[in-house]
């Protein structure tokens, strides 16, 4: 029985010393412990030492401590060939340390009751249990929640009985310990490169180490050139400049208006805009926000703020040639709204000059209500049609297809002959048209959808023809002018209403290159 003793002391020194990457039982957890007991009797019972077994149920109450139901037994030999037979159980509490560790040491202190049998013979007795142990982890599953340990204890059982001196056996045992139920603590992610960004989201793998890396794992490109930091000769080159593959600029276009970069005096330009040889934008410009008292040709103090930023890039381009345009809805006469819209045109030409531009790069023209870009229905869309534009000019000096409403031109009823009140309004267009002698016009006239069509088409053409004739008459050149009546075929608005069939009877002027 000393071979056996000096065993389980040996196992027990072991498991104190043994290292191991895992961690005790979880708090919460709950285990079964069976284990082989070696019993040393106390010498007043008259029996031999021996083997037996104990098995424990218990539960991890808290960082330290354990609590648990203990079921014991063993088997001796006594005098005269008797055997002599011990059942036990117990309720104990360990008091357990280093519980975050691979090897917990423990003590523990019981009570429980105890039944000797001898043949012949039953007594049943209560008894005082304590010791010391150690656990040791064997196979702990943290994505189960389980653990495997190994156990072994040295512990004194004190008997409160009827032989003088309560008898005292020790007991010395070694098992296992089951235990579930405890946290899944979750996997560290994978991250093979070391990057700190996980394999599973980490669209780069294999960063060299060290590498500073952003969110998708890939290694940083600070300028945004497109070629990472390690590799960039040229950092800091500005967004959206076209690098080689060692980050260096090269002569790209980066606003892809077809003028290099290198040449390029208004970058940035936005795209599908045209541009002239030096990149900057031509075509036409609503200076939205340039608004005018009604009736007035004053410059607000809104409109000032506005203009002043046209200002600075009007001086900063020399040679652009600029054509300031004046609109207004068709509110009060056309005559009054040709002269309102000339004198807001001037007065922006006027202001712009006044903060650096050069006068010579900038021409006016007041168009009235004959360029509508909305219905008159609202106040909104009569709000879109009181405004001021801005027409970069190339060598053809106009858009091809360009159309000009007559607003105004609306003749008596059935008759093509024009009335004096007709005659101002195309008189106001007469400069215009001049002033773009690269142009051919067709005189375009309409009608609504009463009375006969065929009627409706030659009313159309012969009040085409009394506009033809009356800018010939007034110095544009005859072979630039054309007549075509279009009768009720194209109509702009529906013929339902007074207000639509009015919009319907028009005269129209058409651009369109020689």
């Amino acid at each position: 029985m000393k071979k056996t003793l000096g065993l389980a002391l040996t196992a027990c020194t072991a498991l104190l010393s043994g290292q191991s990457a895992l961690a005790g039982t979880d708090v919460g957890s709950l285990y079964i412990a069976p284990t082989i007991q070696g019993v040393w009797l106390d010498d007043s019972r008259n029996a031999d030492d021996g083997l037996g077994f104990g098995l424990a149920f218990g539960g991890v109450a808290s960082e330290k401590w354990n609590f648990e139901l203990g079921l014991s037994g063993s088997s001796h030999d006594a005098e005269n060939g008797r055997k002599l037979k011990l059942q036990g159980v117990d309720v104990s509490a360990l008091r357990v340390f280093n519980r975050d560790a691979t090897v917990n040491p423990y003590i523990t202190l019981g009570f429980g009751q105890i039944q000797t049998r001898i043949p012949g013979t039953r007594d049943s007795d209560y008894f005082l249990k304590y010791g010391v142990g150690v656990m040791a982890d064997l196979a702990k599953n943290v994505d189960k929640g389980t653990n495997l340990q190994v156990r072994g204890e040295i512990a004194g059982r004190r008997i409160d009985s009827s032989v003088p001196g309560d008898p005292v056996d020790f007991l010395v045992g070694v098992g296992l310990v089951y235990s579930w139920g405890g946290a899944i603590a979750p996997r560290a992610p994978l991250d093979s490169d070391g990057d700190g960004v996980p394999d599973d989201m980490d669209k780069c793998p294999g960063t060299p180490a060290g590498t500073p890396v952003n969110a998708d794992g890939c290694e940083l490109d600070s300028d945004g050139d497109g070629v990472v930091d390690s590799k960039d000769r040229c950092p800091g080159t500005p967004r959206g400049t076209k690098v080689d593959q060692f980050g260096c600029p090269i002569d790209g276009d980066a606003d892809g208006d077809g003028v290099k970069d290198s040449k390029d005096q208004c970058p940035g330009t936005p795209a599908g805009a045209k541009v002239n040889e030096v990149g900057c934008e031509i075509g036409e410009i609503i200076l939205r926000g340039v608004v005018f008292d009604t009736g007035k040709a004053v410059i607000t103090p809104q409109s000032a703020l506005i203009l002043d930023s046209v200002a600075t890039g009007a001086a900063g381009r020399p040679g652009t040639k600029v054509e300031i345009r004046g609109h207004t809805d068709d509110v009060g006469s056309e005559a009054l709204n040709m002269d309102l819209s000339r004198r807001r045109a001037e007065a922006v030409k006027a202001y712009l000059v006044g903060k650096g531009a050069r006068t010579e790069d900038l021409t006016t023209v007041g168009l009235g209500e004959m360029q509508h870009i909305a219905p008159n229905d609202s106040s909104e869309d009569r709000e879109q049609n009181r405004r001021v534009t801005l027409q970069f000019l190339e060598v053809s000096r106009l858009p091809p297809g360009e159309e000009l409403t007559l607003r105004g031109v609306t003749f008596r009823t059935g008759s093509a002959a024009l009335t004096p009140a007709d005659r101002l309004i195309i008189d106001s267009v007469v400069g215009y048209v001049q002033s773009r002698p690269t142009y051919a016009i067709e005189v375009q006239g309409y009608t609504d959808d009463r009375g006969n069509e065929e009627a409706n088409q030659t009313l159309s053409a012969a009040r085409a023809k009394a506009v033809a004739d009356y800018l010939i008459a007034k110095g544009v050149d005859a072979g630039r002018v054309t007549a075509a009546g279009y009768g009720e075929t194209k109509p702009i608005a529906a013929n339902g209403t007074e207000a639509g069939r009015s919009q319907n009877r028009r005269v129209t002027l058409k651009f369109t290159s020689r």
